[in-house]
């Protein structure tokens, strides 16, 4: 799935990166002022609207099957969600004020991850792999340890964690390494 804000415009791609039909316009299905979106399970989306300042789980064709009601109100803090993904049976909503709110799959909040100050990360069986001050870290579900990796490539922006290899970005290229495991 791609999702573009400027123009509330969400395509769904298949593996070879063609699009599975035309692009939809979240305006017209009640969704235009959504700045995050993922998908789910069951092909349906979630979506974070800042107006209402809620998550909004859809179905495939975009009606809607729950909605939190307003975040802020819940949680007694304002937040910026700035990256959302669900993996395994939970959505992680990440907001680098305040950290990475964790929500099942029916909408209930669990718990804030205090994870201050990124963008994006990666969720796997083990934790949450992000970029810190140009370190891989991992969060480790098991004992809630944050360990840090020196990466090989200056001014990295992003990572990207697989079984056996890590791809990394910066500004001017994307390289492959040989994985080495966090400890």
């Amino acid at each position: 799935m791609v999702y573009y804000q400027e123009t509330g415009q969400l395509v769904v791609l298949n593996n070879t990166i063609s699009e599975l039909s035309p692009a939809v316009v979240l305006n017209l299905n009640g969704l235009g002022t959504a700045t995050l979106a993922t998908t789910s399970v069951q092909n349906s989306y979630w979506f974070y609207d800042p107006i209402q300042g809620a998550i909004i789980r859809t179905t495939n064709t975009f009606k809607e099957i729950f909605n939190s009601g307003n975040l802020d109100q819940l949680l007694g803090v304002q937040i910026n969600p700035t990256f959302m993904i669900e993996r395994g049976d939970r959505l992680y909503l990440n907001d680098p004020l305040q950290g990475v709110l964790v929500f099942d799959l029916f909408g209930t909040y669990l718990k804030t991850i205090p994870i201050f100050g990124i963008n994006s990360f990666q969720v796997t069986e083990h934790g949450i792999y992000y970029l810190k001050d140009h370190q891989s870290v991992l969060y480790s579900f098991k004992n809630f340890d944050q360990t840090q990796q020196t990466i090989p490539v200056v001014k990295a922006d992003q990572v990207l964690f697989t079984r056996g290899y890590l791809f990394i970005r910066n500004e001017r290229k994307a390289s492959i390494w040989k994985r080495t495991p966090h400890n």
